[in-house]
């Protein structure tokens, strides 16, 4: 009989084999160029070259179908920032997802378009103004606050406003 090496060759995947750090990959020179070079890409473009790229990306999305994204990317009014972030005003969180699915394609074509690998995009949730139950009654009390001559013409013709 021989001694345990203390070694076992196998194929299989073990606690060692998961719990051992990755090797670091070594990157030639020529591989660090071409990486430089597509971080620091980053031309200068105008308001009306991005609305362009913008408008156009709508149309892609129009094309395969996906209406409510092409409604949210039609209706907001994308602003850039010094720092090439592009920000838009969405009216609620069903289109912040809509934009969080689509974001990664988005930001793709717009840089590939602009020829700028610094464009990032953000967007804010607008907050819209509940409106609440409308009556008779209470339309007729909101113009009367416009216009006080209102009520009293109402007591004068003896006048009844369905309450």
């Amino acid at each position: 009989m021989s001694k345990p090496s203390g070694s076992f060759q196998s194929s299989n995947v073990g606690i060692k084999s998961i719990l051992a750090p990755p090797k670091p990959k070594t990157i030639h020179a020529s591989d660090q160029a071409l990486v430089d070079s597509e971080n620091e890409t980053s031309e200068m473009f105008t308001v009306e070259q991005m609305e362009y790229a913008w408008k156009e990306y709508a149309l892609k999305v129009k094309r395969e179908k996906k209406n409510s994204l092409f409604s949210t990317l039609n209706g907001s009014n994308p602003r850039v920032a010094s720092d090439y972030s592009i920000t838009i005003d969405l009216k609620n969180d069903i289109e912040a997802g809509d934009i969080d699915r689509e974001k990664p394609e988005l930001l793709g074509f717009l840089r590939h378009k602009l020829n700028n690998k610094k464009i990032s995009l953000k967007y804010q949730i607008m907050e819209s103004q509940k409106t609440g139950f409308v009556d008779n009654k209470s339309v007729f009390e909101n113009l009367c606050k416009e216009n006080d001559s209102l009520n009293k013409f109402r007591k004068m013709f003896n006048l009844d406003i369905e309450f």
